[in-house]
């Protein structure tokens, strides 16, 4: 039987307060119900609600689950169209970090009072792309494309700032970290973890999140490589790339483009 897209008015009501009425895909922001007559946002499904619909599981196929808030993410149309149309790159867990990663903002916001407005933040981009071009050494990189960062960024939770800073300093603390021939933007992720407060799926969803938005890397055990393979005692084979506490344990991490352009805002301006 075909499910319905049954939402009570209950959870849309809860869904746009704990999304702020705002877009919650990074660095969007789009206010999304103006009055009554002007409403721009898509209540989307994370897992599809029937066969043929993008990131459908069939295991997933109680209709109150599905219509649940867990399951839904407030969108603007455009981001709406991009995921459902580019699965690869928004499946079902980077979808779930999306989500809880600006809910908490939100709720941060909200109980600090601290505006996600970044008109009033005042960044040198001059100094950053000095730094940039002089200690990093890539002198392919724009004053627009940092920018561009910054101001995504800056949006970003009080939490996604924290972990990423902490990797910053991590790699600069030891560069060499565990694995004794590397250097440069390589870390140990277990060094991050370990001068982290809360829980690890708290950190765990953040990590997934800085990878997804191509800040940070693993590439040991990626699925590209025979590492990431394990056969069992049975002759089956688990893809390590899927297990993210044993990537964070066990993998090789390195800092990438963008994750180096927060680099330099962190050391010219000691904030992000």
């Amino acid at each position: 039987m075909k499910n319905t897209r049954n939402i009570s008015s209950k959870t849309i009501k809860s869904l746009y307060a704990h999304s702020g009425n705002t877009c919650a895909f990074p660095g969007c922001n789009q206010v999304l119900a103006y009055n009554e007559d002007l409403i721009l946002s898509n209540i989307c499904h994370i897992y599809g609600l029937n066969p043929g619909s993008a990131r459908y599981d069939e295991t997933k196929g109680d209709e109150g689950y599905l219509n649940s808030e867990e399951n839904l993410i407030l969108l603007c149309p455009t981001h709406h169209a991009l995921i459902d149309k580019d699965e690869a790159n928004f499946p079902v867990e980077t979808l779930k970090a999306i989500k809880s990663t600006w809910e908490l903002f939100i709720k941060e916001s909200l109980s600090s009072k601290i505006s996600y407005n970044t008109s009033s933040i005042n960044y040198d981009i001059e100094a950053i792309f000095d730094y940039y071009v002089n200690e990093i050494g890539n002198r392919e990189i724009t004053k627009d494309e940092i920018k561009k960062e910054v101001e995504i960024f800056s949006k970003q939770s009080l939490n996604v700032k924290t972990v990423m800073m902490k990797i910053l300093d991590v790699v600069h603390d030891d560069p060499q970290q565990t694995y004794g021939n590397l250097s440069g933007y390589d870390f140990n992720m277990m060094s991050v973890i370990n001068e982290l407060a809360g829980g690890m799926e708290d950190k765990l969803s953040i990590i997934k999140y800085l990878m997804d938005r191509n800040y940070i890397e693993e590439s040991r055990y990626n699925g590209y490589t025979e590492r990431s393979f394990y056969m069992t005692e049975d002759g089956t084979y688990i893809d390590l790339s899927k297990n993210y506490h044993y990537r964070i344990e066990n993998g090789l991490w390195s800092v990438l483009h963008k994750g180096q352009i927060l680099d330099a805002v962190y050391r010219t301006h000691h904030m992000l």
